[in-house]
């Protein structure tokens, strides 16, 4: 998730836009292509950016149950408080 605020840090910085990164407790490691999802995460918070200026953007990471021993990615509204990754404002964590 650090690699995916570090690429997306001079369109958020060109855009005035805050990112805020929130990854649940207990999210178990998933057998899946990490530059796929690295890429699919960049591309969707990078046109994020683009669409608007002065704008918080939230990317949350949540677990969702799944067929046995699998697990997928699910957009669902945040928990009622995880903790959060550092903001980034300008200068990687």
């Amino acid at each position: 998730m650090r690699e995916v605020a570090v690429a997306v840090g001079p369109v958020l910085e060109e855009t005035r836009n805050r990112l805020t990164i929130d990854v649940a407790n207990g999210i178990a490691p998933c057998a899946t292509d990490r530059s796929k999802v690295r890429q699919v995460l960049v591309h969707l918070v990078t046109n994020l950016a683009r669409l608007s200026a002065d704008s918080a953007i939230r990317l949350t990471v949540l677990p969702q149950a799944a067929a046995p021993g699998r697990r997928q990615l699910a957009s669902q509204a945040p928990p009622a408080r995880s903790p959060a990754l550092p903001v980034y404002r300008g200068q990687p964590a």
